[in-house]
């Protein structure tokens, strides 16, 4: 029978699955979306500004709501707003792909905050969460491999995004809703 320090090494790794999961969706999405802006603007008849607001939207709804998020976390539980930024994020991932023309790219706009609110929910709790689950010394590997998570999806997502968009801009937000609906169930059966 494993021990207590077995048990608990074994749920730093579940724990750093499941945030890794999140932080690289969120990071793939910001720049895989670079690559799709142009065909965006044509088939949704977008203009220039209402295509910054697709990528300011989500930046500045994620950035405003970190602060509301930790308060919210310490009052409701990290895994439940964890799981539910996983949820809102998919939805919102899956309403950005269903966009349609007549509206020239407003409805991306607010599907995109939508998007951020659910990012602003798996960033936040994802570090308190690898805190709460490395023990002593070790609590720098967790947050490390996060980051490094971070940042690898920052680099691959032009890659991802060229390659997504060269089949149809809108799988630049599609991808996410498989792989979001999995990150949600594995974080509500195997996060603590």
């Amino acid at each position: 029978m494993p021990s207590e320090e077995e048990n608990w090494r074994g749920y730093e790794w579940v724990a750093l699955s499941v945030t890794t999961v999140g932080a690289l969706l969120a990071s793939i999405q910001g720049s895989a979306l670079l690559i799709a802006l142009p065909d965006i603007m044509i088939e949704l008849h977008a203009g220039f500004m209402t295509v910054m607001w697709v990528m300011l939207g989500f930046m500045l709804i994620t950035t405003a709501l970190v602060p509301v998020v930790g308060r919210l976390a310490d009052m409701f539980g990290r895994k439940n707003l964890y799981n539910a930024g996983f949820a809102v994020f998919t939805l919102g991932s899956l309403f950005c792909g269903l966009s349609q023309p007549q509206f020239q790219g407003w409805d991306l706009v607010v599907y995109r905050m939508i998007q951020g609110v659910g990012g602003a929910l798996l960033v936040t709790n994802s570090a308190a969460i690898d805190t709460d689950a490395f023990r002593k010394g070790r609590v720098g590997l967790g947050l490390g491999v996060n980051t490094i998570a971070f940042s690898a999806g920052f680099l691959m997502g032009p890659v991802i995004g060229g390659i997504l968009t060269a089949i149809d801009w809108r799988m630049v937000f599609l991808i996410n809703v498989p792989l979001g609906a999995a990150g949600t169930v594995w974080g509500i059966l195997r996060l603590r």
